[in-house]
């Protein structure tokens, strides 16, 4: 009960501020993703699979589109239904790597690795390449925090903010119409 009234006054003030703090919102909560991201990759050193790098490019429209729509300081309703539609293509992308990673979906072609071998290589020098850097697989998480990989807090998070977007988007039509 506390939470719907919580959830309830937040769509308020969302609705009485035109979005612009659900856009500052999404713009903070994509580049601390992002930041993850890259921090588990360029600091930790882990690899990142290739459906992990497809993970990212949502926060990237996303964030775009926030900014887009606090220069200009209005968004028309197709604006907030592309907002959910890049969430579901995030869920979709995180919901499947984390299927993948479960064995519940067969990896296709998406997963493929990264790694180009230049022609002209010995055997030696191909296991020495091969060696140094990590090979990630999008069918084994490189990393589980609280046994959960990061494509399924990826997934959760996508989850919370598209119906967080969801219920504001409903909340401020009601409050239009009353």
């Amino acid at each position: 009960m506390l939470i719907f009234t919580f959830l309830k006054s937040l769509g308020i003030i969302f609705s009485k501020n035109s979005f612009r703090l659900l856009f500052i919102m999404l713009i903070c909560i994509s580049i601390t993703a992002l930041a993850t991201a890259y921090y588990a990759e360029y600091v930790m050193g882990l690899e990142p699979c290739p459906l992990c790098l497809y993970q990212r490019l949502p926060y990237l429209v996303l964030i775009k589109l926030a900014v887009v729509a606090l220069i200009f300081k209005k968004i028309s309703k197709y604006g907030i239904i592309f907002v959910m539609l890049t969430l579901l293509v995030a869920c979709l992308l995180a919901g499947y790597n984390s299927g993948v990673e479960r064995g519940i979906f067969k990896p296709t072609s998406l997963c493929s690795s990264a790694i180009k071998i230049p022609e002209h290589l010995s055997i030696n020098d191909i296991k020495t390449m091969l060696y140094n850097k990590g090979v990630a697989s999008c069918t084994r998480p490189t990393i589980k925090v609280l046994e959960l990989s990061m494509a399924e807090w990826n997934l959760l998070l996508n989850i919370a903010v598209l119906m967080s977007v969801i219920f504001i988007r409903v909340c401020s039509l009601n409050s239009q119409q009353t």
